[in-house]
Parts: structure tokens; C-alpha cells; sequence
């Protein structure tokens, strides 16, 4: 369940609604919002001083059914190949942010954190990285969204080698 209290997500003054409900256009530009904050803004920096921080809810993925099916999504992005439609990569004082724009939702992010998801589905900025059983997989997928969205090919997991025999193998 979201952390924050009140009716919906606010601004850094606690008065206008961040995220508007509505098209996919008013998603997509808060979401680009979203990634600029997390591009110019750096991690010391951003919790105390963005919209993104302010405003969005912490939500751990079990509690909400559609953040599950949307890694499932963001995985099939990351492992479609180089350049994907709708993975824009920006590189800034905080580091190298990834804003995947899908057809029902948009998501910022950082491979260290913050993940920010809005959605059509789910009212509101989520925060999505602060749970700590998927924490590894998000970091995970974020520097596989940043990879491919810069051109390199997708991570394929059929060509990594069988590891080493090592002292302690016998032979048989």
C-alpha cells in the first residue's frame, strides 16, 4: 500500500495534482518530468528537493498485481532488441536516467533508484525500487532498459558459458 498519506499525489507545495489523469499525453509529460528530475537532480539532492519525491507513492509490487505484468513488459522491451520504440536513455548530472513510454503506462529510472512508475491503470507516481525483494531484479532491468536504449544489443542469457571446473570438482 502507498505510504504517503492524503487523497492523491501532490506537488513539492502539497497543492497541485502532479501526475493528471487523462491521455497518454499528460502521462508521458509527467513522466518526462519525472526523468529530468532524476537526470539534473542528484541522489543526495533528489529526495528533499524534487516533485518526483514529494509526490510519489512507495509501493511494494506484491500489493499491486499490474506492477508485476508491467516487469514482466519492461523485461520484453529490454530483450527486444537495440533502440526500442519508446525507450528514450538521457545522460545528466545525476547520472544516466531510462523513460520507457509504453501504451498504458511510463516509467523513470535510475539503475540505482528511484523507479518511478505512472500509469493508466494505477492513479498516481509510484515508487517502485524501495521493495526490498525486487530491489536487485529493478536494478536489474533498469541498466538492461539503459543498455539497449543506448544500441547495445540485449543481454541473451543462452550464450553465457558454464562456469569453471574448479579444484573441488573430481573428475568422473
Amino acid at each position: 500500500m502507498p505510504t504517503n498519506s492524503g487523497t492523491g499525489p501532490r506537488d513539492a507545495r502539497g497543492t497541485a495534482p502532479l501526475a493528471a489523469t487523462g491521455t497518454a499525453n499528460d502521462r508521458e509529460g509527467t513522466a518526462a518530468a519525472l526523468a529530468a528530475e532524476l537526470r539534473d537532480l542528484p541522489a543526495s539532492v533528489w529526495p528533499v528537493r524534487s516533485r518526483g519525491a514529494a509526490s510519489s507513492y512507495v509501493v511494494f509490487m506484491e500489493d499491486e498485481v499490474a506492477l508485476a505484468d508491467l516487469v514482466v513488459v519492461l523485461w520484453d522491451i529490454a530483450r527486444s532488441g537495440p533502440f526500442p520504440p519508446g525507450v528514450t536513455v538521457q545522460s545528466g548530472v545525476a547520472g544516466v536516467v531510462v523513460l520507457v513510454n509504453g501504451p498504458d503506462f511510463s516509467v523513470a529510472g535510475r539503475s540505482g533508484g528511484p523507479v518511478l512508475v505512472v500509469s493508466d491503470r494505477i492513479r498516481g507516481v509510484l515508487r517502485i525500487d524501495r521493495d526490498p525483494s525486487w530491489h536487485q531484479e529493478l536494478s536489474t532491468l533498469i541498466g538492461e532498459l539503459i543498455a539497449v536504449g543506448q544500441g547495445a544489443e540485449p543481454f541473451d542469457e543462452s550464450v553465457v558459458p558454464p562456469p569453471p571446473r574448479m579444484p573441488w570438482h573430481r573428475d568422473r
